[in-house]
């Protein structure tokens, strides 16, 4: 039988919508283009013209191994139909992983490209194969923590339930790299949807939940019941990380990704791809997150360096009086400390407690702000709105405020300065980024609303008291300052 003709039987029972179907047949297709369609099966996966098409490939070796092995056994056993005591065993040796160094198990850092599609880790045409949809829930949640707050394996093992909140769609992770600015990170969209989805099941087999300091990823399936390629793995994953690292390394021979990712290389593909998404401008914001004295943190930057390929740089001009302003009048946007790794922080009532919060969101970019002041003013009025004096507290008891700029930075050039702040719950904001409310002028202190039947209508701001009402007074004054010059 002709090498194309067992081609198509092979082809038979398998779908060409699934994608890792996909990338074998193209590899498949390949082979058989080098060697001749019509060369006689058995002579087609001779030795000699399987090394000679394999000497031909300069990338994904791993890949291409796999997927001719596969075929090469339905060749031997379901086409010529060798007896058991003739049947040959794979001539192509085991292509080295290109991602160890020498000797060492321990893999070197794999960045991918720039503009990588991060959904190709989640497409559930990869999971199908285990046959295990609790096995595959657990797995993406545990990419999506790694991808999200950076946590490596040691991370995921000892990770608790004390370490995770939810609240609504909303997921905050305990941030294991201790700074003190920033102890809780938190995470949106899609990879919030998946430990969420993971979180649930996590709950419906907790017998008691009270007790936090249970391991948050747990396995709750038996071995017998997982299938996998054993092509990719020589025995069936038995913890929760070697089954990641199988699925890593399963996904990375369908996509190409060559040499293949390892669960240690997607937290340093978190600090390089937020810093190519944002510019570089996310730089300042990781530092507070992770900390600069950890290499996977300098690496990342480093490597981010390489791909920007910047062949010269501006200096610094001292005598140039625009290069501040330049630098720091970004546009302003709906909340002054929003950036694509910081969106609106909240603040407990512990002034030790600043709660920056990092947000991983590979499908948006916004600007960086600095949020020193904002997060100043936040605990001095302790999370509550000048306008309705009113708290808002999430389910998990943590204070959440907005702070907006009274006259707006870039396009009216107003100062980033307390002075030109005042502290917001989210309605509120809305309603005076829309116009509806405004601070009078000519009667510092009180708000203007569009309706002058409304309550708000000459409403008197919330000031913050300290131990006299000097400090009110000089904030009106302040507030004075910047409208006057808007008459």
């Amino acid at each position: 039988m002709e090498i194309q003709e067992a081609f198509k039987l092979y082809r038979e029972d398998k779908d060409d919508k699934n994608t890792t179907w996909v990338q074998d047949r193209h590899k498949i297709q390949r082979f058989i283009e080098k060697v001749g369609e019509k060369t006689d099966a058995l002579e087609a996966i001779s030795e000699s013209n399987l090394e000679g098409f394999y000497s031909t490939l300069d990338r994904n070796l791993s890949g291409y191994y796999y997927a001719l092995k596969k075929f090469y056994t339905f060749v031997q056993e379901d086409i010529l139909r060798f007896p058991k005591s003739e049947k040959r065993v794979f001539p192509l040796d085991t292509p080295k992983d290109m991602n160890l160094v020498g000797n060492s198990k321990k893999p070197r850092a794999n960045y991918l490209k720039k503009g990588f599609n991060f959904y190709q880790l989640f497409q559930d045409d990869f999971y199908v194969h285990l046959q295990n949809q609790i096995a595959s829930q657990t797995i993406k949640a545990c990419i999506s923590v790694g991808l999200g707050a950076g946590y490596n394996t040691g991370d995921i093992t000892d990770m608790t339930l004390e370490d995770i909140q939810m609240d609504g769609d909303i997921v905050r992770l305990k941030n294991v790299y201790e700074t003190e600015s920033v102890p809780w990170i938190v995470l949106t969209g899609e990879l919030a949807k998946y430990i969420k989805g993971y979180y649930d099941l996590r709950v419906s087999h907790t017998t008691s939940i009270e007790d936090n300091t249970q391991p948050f990823f747990q396995k709750f399936w038996k071995g017998r019941e997982l299938e996998i390629d054993f092509d990719i793995a020589g025995d069936k994953p038995a913890t929760i990380i070697t089954l990641l690292t199988y699925m890593l390394k399963y996904i990375s021979f369908k996509v190409d990704i060559d040499p293949h990712l390892y669960p240690t290389h997607l937290y340093i593909n978190t600090i390089l791809h937020q810093l190519l998404q944002t510019e570089g401008k996310s730089l300042e914001s990781i530092i507070r997150t992770f900390g600069w004295e950890r290499t996977f943190v300098r690496d990342s930057f480093y490597q981010y360096i390489k791909y920007r390929e910047q062949k010269e740089s501006v200096g610094f001009d001292p005598f140039d009086s625009n290069s501040l302003t330049n630098f720091d009048a970004e546009k302003d946007t709906a909340s002054d400390e929003s950036s694509d790794f910081f969106p609106k922080s909240s603040l407990d009532e512990s002034p030790e407690a600043d709660e920056d919060i990092l947000l991983i969101e590979f499908l948006t970019s916004r600007r960086k702000r600095d949020t020193t002041r904002v997060r100043a003013l936040k605990r001095m009025y302790k999370n509550c709105c000048q306008v309705c004096g009113e708290p808002l507290v999430d389910i998990n008891g943590i204070g959440y405020s907005e702070v907006n700029h009274i006259q707006p930075l870039s396009k009216h050039n107003g100062v980033d300065r307390e002075e030109n702040m005042i502290v917001l719950c989210p309605n509120h904001h809305t309603m005076m980024d829309m116009g509806i409310i405004t601070i009078n002028p000519r009667e510092i202190g009180t708000i203007l609303h569009v309706d002058e039947n409304n309550p708000l209508h000459y409403k008197k701001l919330v000031l913050v008291k300290i131990d006299c009402q000097k400090n009110a007074s000089n904030i009106t004054m302040m507030l004075s300052s910047v409208l006057c010059k808007n008459g």
